[in-house]
């Protein structure tokens, strides 16, 4: 049975399209969402000046998060928004039986979504693609689904240690793509991480374990979190959009 108390936030890189400028949504006390168009112009010019989204849900049930990367064009991860959108609630507010199902019937919708837009789009958007992660923490594992370059981290607060999930699968556009589905076990310390590649490719090789890990940091909560990876981001040059969600489990 549907409960309240639900909390849902998500950002869209079309409503921040500057440079330099830094969008944090809190979602509850549990989670945070940052996005920035970047520090610098991308190497390679996007279609758009921002081609990320993010959404999060926190209910009774569970947590929902999803971090898309749009590529050729943000028409991609914005359906893709929106099909998470329309499942965030029945996802976080009834039990999961099924959680693999969820997510599938998730990248499902947004599938039919993608090829309903870009059929209807100029010629030039038609090659829109979005690389996607999708999490559901629920029952004390946390299901994840990547599609592209993407990243998920589920960090094992007070314990120096955490689970990366590396596998993925080809970005998702016009044509069906499958979601390699994986699971972690959680205790009730961990902190999820969700960004895009703008993240990763901007700042040194483990930067986002060794910055989860500082003191002031591993206590702080998630807005606190997520500020403080995109800093380092924005540090490192930015020459992309750059996507950081962070919950506490």
């Amino acid at each position: 049975m549907a409960t309240t108390g639900t909390a849902i936030g998500q950002l869209a890189g079309r409503d921040h399209s500057e440079l330099r400028e830094v969008a944090v949504r809190t979602v509850g006390e549990q989670a945070a969402i940052a996005m920035s168009c970047g520090r610098l112009p991308k190497r390679r010019p996007g279609v758009d000046p921002n081609e990320d989204a993010a959404l999060v849900a926190v209910g009774s049930q569970g947590v929902f998060a999803a971090v898309m990367d749009g590529h050729l064009g943000g028409d991609a991860a914005e359906e893709t928004l929106a099909a998470a959108g329309e499942w965030a609630r029945s996802l976080v507010e009834e039990p999961a039986d099924h959680p693999r199902r969820m997510l599938n019937s998730v990248l499902k919708s947004a599938q039919k979504r993608i090829g309903e837009r870009l059929a209807a789009v100029s010629e030039d958007r038609r090659n829109s693609r979005t690389a996607v992660t999708l999490a559901l923490a629920v029952d004390r594992k946390v299901y994840v689904a990547t599609l592209g370059d993407t990243v998920a981290l589920l960090a094992r607060r007070g314990r120096g240690r955490w689970v990366q999930f590396r596998e993925t699968g080809d970005f998702m556009g016009a044509q069906p793509a499958m979601a390699p589905l994986q699971a972690a076990k959680r205790s009730g310390a961990d902190r999820l991480i969700l960004a895009s590649d703008g993240l990763i490719d901007f700042t040194p090789s483990g930067f986002v374990v060794d910055t989860l890990g500082r003191p002031e940091i591993a206590t702080a909560q998630p807005e606190a979190v997520v500020r403080a990876l995109m800093d380092g981001a924005l540090m490192g040059g930015a020459g992309d959009n750059v996507t950081v969600v962070c919950v506490d489990l």
